[in-house]
């Protein structure tokens, strides 16, 4: 007789998630990275909604844009505009663990979050057995 196991492997790592986050040209440079702090602070709200609501107050552009960057990957775009960021934000929010930042403003009005991810994922693998 066969049965099948569920075995429990939990990934540990950092992931580079590179945010632009564009703005009026107006805003000044510590007005963009204000705004941009807010990102990391929402993933790490005690709650999924509590996230959801805080992703939703951040004003991102039209054409806000989210490009995931690993090591040894290529550079991975998964969002081009602000539904889209909104969506991968409220997607990943219960597999980012912790969110943390650095910034860098440009003076296009584009401010860019390098995003260090603490991912803990739980993936349960069949294992056949003999018992």
């Amino acid at each position: 007789m066969h049965s099948t196991n569920l075995f429990a492997a939990v990934l540990v790592g950092i992931l580079y998630i590179q945010t632009a986050v564009s703005h009026h040209i107006n805003c000044t440079s510590a007005q963009r990275i204000s705004i941009a702090k807010q990102i990391p602070a929402a993933y790490n709200l005690p709650t999924p909604a509590e996230s959801a609501a805080a992703f939703e107050k951040v004003p991102f552009a039209a054409n806000s844009s989210v490009v995931i960057v690993t090591p040894e990957l290529p550079a991975t775009t998964v969002a081009t505009n602000r539904t889209a960021t909104l969506a991968f934000a409220d997607a990943t929010r219960l597999a980012f663990e912790h969110v943390s930042g650095t910034y860098k403003d440009f003076a296009n009005g584009t401010t860019v979050i390098f995003a260090d991810v603490v991912s803990t994922i739980v993936k349960f693998v069949p294992v056949a057995s003999d018992k």
